[in-house]
């Protein structure tokens, strides 16, 4: 028994990875084509102008974190789940620059964003498994 339930949470771990891994790359590759950043944009949401989807037409986009679950919204449409069991409370921080030293402290003026780093711990299992951290920096194509 003990060793199935080590297989059960070895694999659980290994897709929560994957998981977070797959959301990660969805967002940075919306971040990249950002024209614009709204004023709203915080530590918990990030909302920008994009062609998300490179048909020249762009959309009005917003990721944002509700309890414990971040969302994404297109055009104001309604809210598509991305992902769950986030824990951390920033999950954006902003980058006048391509360098950490630049940080942008609130209030943050949008016109000045060159870079956004994206942080996530999550954990599905806090007493059993030990929670997942991803982080990685996205340098914006379109600014």
């Amino acid at each position: 028994m003990s060793s199935m339930r080590s297989q059960k949470e070895i694999l659980s771990k290994a897709g929560s990875v994957a998981n977070l891994r797959t959301t990660m790359y969805s967002i940075s590759k919306d971040i990249r084509e950002a024209s614009s950043f709204s004023t709203e944009t915080s530590s918990l949401s990030l909302k920008f102008t994009a062609d998300t989807n490179n048909d020249s037409v762009f959309e009005d986009v917003e990721y944002i974190l509700k309890g414990e679950t971040l969302y994404k919204n297109i055009n104001g449409e309604a809210d598509k789940f991305v992902m769950d069991y986030i824990t951390n409370d920033t999950i954006f921080r902003y980058f006048s620059d391509s360098s950490e030293d630049s940080e942008m402290q609130p209030p943050l003026n949008p016109e000045n964003v060159k870079m956004v780093e994206i942080h996530f711990i999550i954990s599905r299992e806090p007493s059993k498994i030990a929670p997942e951290e991803l982080s990685t920096f996205v340098s914006l194509r379109n600014r």
